[in-house]
C-alpha cells in the first residue's frame, strides 16, 4: 500500500492487528509472564519510534510499522490485565478481610424487599486480615453490601469506602457464546469481589476526581432524561448507546 492511500483499510488493519496481539498474548501467556513492565515499555517505545520514523520518511513501511505497534499494544494490554502483581488483593481469596479503597465508578443501588443492594467498584488502598495490621495492596474489587436506606451508603467517585467481608475470586460459567467474565473484569482492573453481608459500610467523602464526577453527572442527566421520555423496548438501547449502561444498571434508581 502506497503512503497516504486507503485510510479505511489502514484503520481496519490496525484494529485487526490489535485483536491478533490480544489473541497472541492469550496463547503465549506463560512466556509473557517473564517479561517485566520496563521491558514491555521499551519494546513499545521502540516500535513507536520506528513507526514515527517511517511516517517522517513517508515510506510504504509506515503501514507494517503501525501494524507491529498495534500488535504489541494488544499483547502488552493483555499482559497488563492478566498477569497480577504479588501484592494483588486476590491473594486473600476465601478469607474474611477488611478492605479500604477509592471509588472508581458510579455506585449502584437496587431496591429489594428489605432495603437496597449496593455495589461499589473500588481500587484497593489497603487490606487487613483478622486483627492484624493494615497492609498495602493493589488491584480492584467490587464491594457488595446491603443497607436499609440508600442515603446510608451514598458515595461519589473518588470517595473512600471501607468495610469487611468475604473476598471471593471472580468466576465465569464458560457457556458457549457468553462473555468471559473473568477476563472482562481483569480488563477493568478488578480481580475479586467482597461480600460484606451485614457488616457496616463506611464512606468518607473526598473532594477528588472532579473530571470523573463531571462525566458521571452528565451521564446521569442523560439517563434520567431518557427514562422520562422513552419506554421499553427502546430505552435499554438508548441508554447503552448514550451512557454505556448495561442491563444490570438499567434498573438503577434515579
Amino acid at each position: 500500500m502506497r503512503y497516504g492511500q486507503h485510510p479505511e483499510r489502514f484503520f481496519v488493519s490496525l484494529l485487526l492487528a490489535l485483536a491478533l496481539g490480544i489473541l497472541a498474548g492469550l496463547a503465549f501467556l506463560p512466556e509473557l509472564q517473564g517479561w517485566t513492565g520496563t521491558l514491555c515499555l521499551l519494546v513499545l517505545l521502540g516500535s513507536l519510534l520506528l513507526a514515527a520514523l517511517a511516517v517522517w520518511r513517508q515510506t510504504a513501511l509506515a503501514w507494517p510499522c503501525f501494524l507491529l505497534l498495534f500488535f504489541l499494544l494488544g499483547a502488552g494490554r493483555l499482559q497488563q490485565a492478566v498477569i497480577l502483581p504479588a501484592d494483588d488483593i486476590s491473594r486473600f481469596a476465601g478469607r474474611t478481610v477488611s478492605v479500604a479503597g477509592r471509588l472508581t465508578g458510579e455506585m449502584k443501588a437496587v431496591q429489594d424487599a428489605t432495603g437496597f443492594r449496593i455495589s461499589y467498584p473500588l481500587v484497593v488502598t489497603g487490606v487487613r486480615h483478622g486483627r492484624g495490621e493494615w497492609e498495602q495492596a493493589s488491584g480492584g474489587v467490587v464491594l457488595y453490601g446491603h443497607t436499609a436506606t440508600r442515603e446510608e451508603a451514598e458515595a461519589r467517585i473518588g470517595d473512600l469506602v471501607q468495610s469487611a467481608g468475604e473476598l471471593r475470586l471472580i468466576h465465569g460459567y464458560q457457556n458457549p457464546g457468553q462473555i468471559d467474565t473473568v477476563l472482562l473484569r481483569r480488563e477493568e482492573g478488578i480481580t475479586a469481589n467482597v461480600f460484606t453481608g451485614k457488616n457496616k459500610i463506611v464512606v468518607k467523602a473526598e473532594e477528588t476526581a472532579p473530571l470523573l464526577r463531571l462525566a458521571a453527572g452528565v451521564r446521569q442527566h442523560y439517563s434520567r432524561s431518557c427514562r422520562r421520555r422513552m419506554q421499553q423496548p427502546s430505552l435499554p438501547c438508548c441508554l447503552a448507546v448514550m451512557t454505556g449502561s448495561t442491563r444490570s444498571s438499567w434498573n438503577r434508581l434515579r
